[in-house]
């Protein structure tokens, strides 16, 4: 699935059964500062929009963002997953 607006292009592609994972195509930040709040703001909204394309939304999903090596994170740029198609509980480990 792809989305674009006038400012940001996001990516988003199945990375397994419950993810989905939503990539700034022109990005190669890893700085959640002030400068980039409007593409975060656009990736969460995105993400939105492709949980109700899915069919997701109305039972839920979950947003995450893993903030480097400690956060998870393996792929040092901004990027998003989408996880739904399951209860997902709390704690998430």
């Amino acid at each position: 699935m792809y989305f674009n607006s006038r400012k940001n292009e996001v990516l988003f592609y199945l990375y397994s059964a419950i993810n989905y994972l939503g990539c700034p195509v022109n990005n190669s930040t890893n700085d959640i500062a002030f400068e980039n709040e409007a593409l975060v703001g656009y990736i969460h909204r995105v993400a939105a929009i492709v949980a109700k394309y899915l069919g997701v939304a109305e039972q839920g999903f979950r947003a995450v963002m893993n903030c480097n090596q400690d956060g998870g994170q393996t792929v040092n740029h901004i990027h998003l997953h989408v996880l739904a198609g399951k209860p997902l509980g709390w704690r998430p480990y």
